[in-house]
């Protein structure tokens, strides 16, 4: 177990940004991705210790950095074997990593609306780094998303279920 007091400073700044235009975290006309102002990602650098971090950009920007939101202060962990930074959009403090760089996160089975996008921490990504001092996270959808349009005049949609046709799961915890 590794004994680590986690101090925000210049050398805890990650730049994060998306591989493809295929990702998060919402979309613009041509689907082109934005971070969102208050955006956070949980990142482990280099143990198992799950950071909250925080976009420090504007709403709208693609790329940006991210800063520690917060100092837990003395905390315990586990060394990954790959000695390298693994980030998830959104960050919860559920999620976790194996020793072995296994994520377990949680998929919310209940997503808010957002016209023409994705609803805020409704499209899981990851990244990785190569090493611990590589501070670039490339962030790649972790998940499929599914599309509904909705025609016609005067129709009002509160909610929409979605069931898997042989019982497989579409939400809660993932690896």
């Amino acid at each position: 177990i590794v004994q680590k007091q986690i101090i925000p400073s210049a050398d805890n700044l990650f730049t994060a940004y998306f591989e493809q235009n295929d990702s998060r975290t919402y979309l613009e006309s041509g689907k082109y991705l934005r971070w969102t102002t208050g955006d956070e990602l949980s990142i482990f650098m280099g143990t198992t210790l799950n950071n909250q971090y925080r976009f420090t950009g504007e709403t709208g920007d693609n790329s940006g950095g991210f800063e520690p939101a917060s100092s837990p202060g003395f905390v315990t962990g586990n060394n990954l074997d790959n000695p390298c930074h693994y980030a998830v959009y959104p960050y919860n403090k559920g999620t976790k990593i194996s020793e072995s760089g296994v994520l377990t996160v949680n998929l919310p089975a209940e997503q808010s609306y957002a016209e023409n996008s994705f609803g805020v921490a409704a499209n899981t990504m990851v990244a990785v780094t190569s090493s611990l001092n590589d501070m670039n996270l490339a962030f790649k959808n972790a998940c499929g998303y599914l599309k509904l349009k909705f025609y016609g005049n005067d129709i009002t949609v509160k909610n929409v279920t979605l069931q898997s046709n042989g019982g497989e799961k579409l939400s809660g915890s993932a690896t």
